[in-house]
């Protein structure tokens, strides 16, 4: 495998991962959010769009930065598959953190907004 094939590949199954991990994000924050914020149905989508960007841009940045440390590394084409294994790896944990990072903000957005309406019914009670 030469080092052009080993890019395209790395870029390809890095891509495909983070649209993946993304979608899944999104399908998942945005029945969250319709349901915290049933009442403004549009700063729901308006987060969860928001979110959505901030991913996509932290998860590109990583890409382009663990693609530049890389080339360092592809003077010996024997350890191309390592070096890929590697960053695919590290890849995958950045996407599981992010995930984490998502339903820890959508959670304190449900708690937050759950006892708002709990004071706010007790104030009207």
């Amino acid at each position: 495998m030469n080092i052009f094939t080993y890019r395209l590949t790395y870029l390809a199954i890095s891509i495909a991962l983070i649209f993946c991990a993304a979608w899944w994000m999104h399908r998942s924050g945005r029945i969250l959010l319709s349901d915290t914020f049933s009442a403004n149905p549009e700063l729901a989508n308006s987060i969860n769009r928001s979110i959505g960007i901030g991913y996509f841009l932290f998860m590109f940045g990583y890409l382009v930065v663990t693609e530049s440390w890389g080339q360092s590394l592809f003077s010996d084409l024997a350890i191309l598959p390592q070096v890929g294994c590697i960053q695919i790896g590290f890849l995958c944990l950045v996407l599981g953190g992010m995930h984490f990072l998502h339903i820890f903000i959508l959670s304190r957005l449900v708690y937050r907004a759950r006892r708002c309406t709990s004071h706010r019914d007790s104030m009207l009670a």
